[in-house]
């Protein structure tokens, strides 16, 4: 730093106005931005089909079978292994679950084709999701392992529907 404080002082007074002009410059490009645009809410066209956003199309296109891709579609799945009894768990989870599900729009919608291309709806509402369960209790290690295993491959594998909820 010292090195820097002798560089700036072995400056002459036209080149220290210089530098002096381009750090104010440099503060103003880092200032506090613009406000934001506020964003109204349509409550009227909540339920309205609307447009895929850009990333969203890019992954309907991977769908498609147009492009040579190892994968079929965009998925996600949670594995849980619940210790003590189960049915209490269950009973926890699902109302739960449904509840998150009422709450927030997007986990309530589906694709559907339009004039202008595919767009997304959300449902306004869905029945109650109900947690597929496998119970592997009694069965030997390996055909544990085995049956998650084969549970994986099909949960990352299979094109679902989009037409139909849930996604």
């Amino acid at each position: 730093m010292a090195d820097l404080t002798q560089r700036i002082a072995g400056l002459s007074p036209e080149k220290r106005e210089i530098l002096l002009r381009w750090l104010d410059q440099q503060r103003e490009r880092t200032a506090a931005p613009a406000a934001l645009p506020v964003l109204t809410p349509d409550a009227a066209g909540r339920f309205e089909p609307f447009p895929l956003t850009p990333v969203q199309e890019v992954y309907w296109a991977g769908r498609s079978g147009l492009y040579d891709l190892a994968a079929g579609g965009t998925n996600i799945y949670q594995s849980l292994s619940l210790e003590g009894p189960f049915e209490a768990a269950m009973a926890r989870l699902r109302p739960a679950l449904n509840r998150v599900i009422a709450h927030h729009d997007m986990l309530r919608v589906v694709l559907e084709p339009s004039p202008r291309g595919v767009m997304q709806r959300v449902l306004p509402e869905v029945p109650p999701y109900e947690i597929p369960v496998e119970d592997l209790r009694g069965l030997p290690p390996q055909a544990v392992e085995d049956a998650v295993a084969r549970r994986r491959e099909d949960l990352c594998t299979r094109l679902a529907p989009v037409e139909r909820w849930p996604l």
